[in-house]
């Protein structure tokens, strides 16, 4: 069982925690290269989001059923709920893209693509908060509270990279398909 946490970690942190940068890479480079077909890269991103949520579900089910003392239920009704719940629909959102209507949209990928990272997204934004009250960092000018910290650029730069990297894998040969399909 720790095995498949730290998979699911490493998958979390590597993958998952970057990935609408990636989804801001492919609707950035749709509006620059018309003539390239951006479908494929949108299906790895789709089927990456899929996998990541079969994973929550599994370690979710784990958590409630298998693990003692995890109490759902104090989670669920406790005082800051709403993020408890908010972080759960982001980790089971990615289901919606099982629908076809759904899964070509490339907005709507983004969007649970924001929804599967709410977590680290809000607890990066209440730390630059925090850090304009209390300033700890011992900056004069208050320059370094604005840009990003180290982890939001690993984050990004790895969004960035596997956006080019999933654009360049759908864009191969052995994706293409035939006109008449």
């Amino acid at each position: 069982m720790e095995i498949y946490f730290k998979i699911w970690g490493l998958i979390g942190t590597h993958l998952i925690k970057g990935i609408f940068i990636s989804v801001l890479v492919i609707i950035l480079a749709r509006k620059f290269f018309k003539n390239i077909d951006f479908n494929n890269a949108l299906s790895i991103i789709k089927w990456i989001l899929i996998f990541y949520a079969i994973l929550n579900l599994a370690s979710f089910v784990v958590l409630v059923f298998l693990i003692n003392g995890y109490s759902f239920w104090n989670e669920a009704t406790g005082p800051y709920n709403f993020a408890y719940w908010l972080m759960l629909l982001g980790s089971f959102s990615p289901f919606f893209l099982f629908f076809k209507k759904l899964d070509r949209n490339v907005y709507l990928i983004l969007l649970v693509a924001i929804l599967t990272n709410i977590g680290w997204l809000l607890e990066s934004f209440v730390i630059h908060i925090i850090s304009f009250h209390r300033d700890y960092s011992g900056d004069v000018n208050g320059l370094a509270l604005l840009l990003p910290f180290n982890h939001e650029l690993v984050a990004i730069t790895e969004g960035f990279f596997l956006g080019c990297l999933v654009i360049i894998i759908g864009s191969l040969p052995i994706f293409k398909r035939a006109k008449g399909e």
